[in-house]
């Protein structure tokens, strides 16, 4: 699918909200066919919605399983923060907006005490090609996944890669960023976590980052940096020159989405 084409799909699709604290509701669609966790977008076309002014599309999918979660920011002030606060899944089982148990990733730069200045692209930096140490570092951010919960001061880092069941993916790009988070339903000893709920339940999804610290006289960000929407993202395209609108009033995201899981395929066979 080609990033023009993501663009102007989210762009068609816009989940009316009130505010960044509000709450929205998104259908969880059934999985048809295998979803592969790699960081790319190729698996959601026709799936993805935006919730307005929170900067952020979302795509909602599930099988008998387990959840797929798919996000993207579409401003590159909202890239930032995700790669500098860090960025939090939480999965109430409820439907509710309990902050019990939760998927941190990106886990930011604030956790691992680079400061937020280097990942905003020092001058020169964003020209260089060879040995980039912003990408160096953003590459080590996402080495590393925080399971949080159910227990109060429950917290579990693992390797992205240690775990065949909960996999969490982010790539970015000059055009732009994706994620991409598959988590099983119900709880099974071969799992590192689960949501403990089944299909056609309703399902809480909060998303919320830290707050970025916002220095003065960043450099702009080029094409170097981590991008905004993918293929534009917005009408008007980007704009050139001097620093995006966007990172001078980042604000820390924090939106509850309402979800009902689409029903088991077992049982609807059951039924008939």
């Amino acid at each position: 699918m080609s990033l023009i084409k993501f663009s102007l799909l989210m762009l068609s699709v816009w989940v009316l909200i009130s505010g960044c604290a509000s709450r929205v509701t998104v259908q969880s669609q059934r999985v048809t066919q295998n979803i592969l966790i790699n960081g790319h977008d190729d698996d959601w076309e026709g799936q993805m919605q935006i919730i307005e002014k929170t900067g952020v599309a979302i795509g909602i999918r599930n099988d008998d399983d387990y959840l797929y979660l798919a996000l993207s920011p579409l401003n590159r002030g909202m890239a930032m923060q995700w790669m500098t606060a860090g960025l939090t899944v939480w999965l109430d089982s409820t439907g509710g907006k309990n902050k019990r148990f939760g998927i941190h990733f990106p886990i930011g730069l604030s956790d691992l005490g680079i400061p937020p200045m280097i990942m905003m692209g020092m001058p020169g930096e964003r020209d260089t090609k060879r040995d980039n140490p912003l990408e160096k570092m953003s590459d080590r951010l996402l080495e590393e996944v925080e399971i949080i919960g159910p227990g109060k001061y429950d917290k579990q880092r693992i390797g992205t890669k240690e775990s065949t069941t909960l996999q969490v993916r982010l790539t970015h790009n000059p055009n732009g960023m994706f994620y991409e988070l598959r988590i099983p339903l119900q709880n099974d000893p071969r799992n590192v976590c689960a949501i403990n709920t089944r299909p056609g339940k309703n399902l809480g999804i909060g998303l919320e980052t830290g707050k970025m610290e916002r220095g003065r006289g960043m450099p702009p960000m080029g094409e170097g940096g981590l991008g905004g929407p993918r293929g534009g993202g917005r009408p008007g395209g980007s704009r050139s020159g001097g620093r995006p609108p966007e990172m001078e009033r980042a604000e820390p995201l924090s939106v509850w989405i309402s979800t009902t899981l689409s029903e088991s395929l077992k049982r609807d066979r059951k039924m008939d």
